[in-house]
């Protein structure tokens, strides 16, 4: 378990450091009209398979960025990669 949460601290230590502006995505969680919900539900525990680490909304193992242009590049660097 600690492995991965280490991992996870790695990551967004990392796209934060790459990506300009990420942090702004916390922001715009509260802000989400399909999501807003969610998100305040993940504040201090787990909610249908969402929970919230470092401030960051997360779906199972995945890290959620909703659907914006920061989305759109995530997706093409993470494509970029393979």
């Amino acid at each position: 378990m600690t492995d991965v949460l280490l991992r996870r601290h790695v990551l967004l230590s990392i796209i934060n450091t790459k990506l300009l502006g990420f942090e702004y995505v916390k922001d715009l969680y509260i802000e989400d009209i399909d999501f807003g919900q969610v998100y305040i539900a993940c504040e201090h525990l787990a909610f249908n398979k969402f929970y919230s680490f470092d401030e960051y909304l997360f779906k199972e193992k995945r890290l959620y960025v909703f659907n914006c242009s920061m989305h759109k590049l995530l997706v093409h660097k993470a494509h970029e990669a393979d």
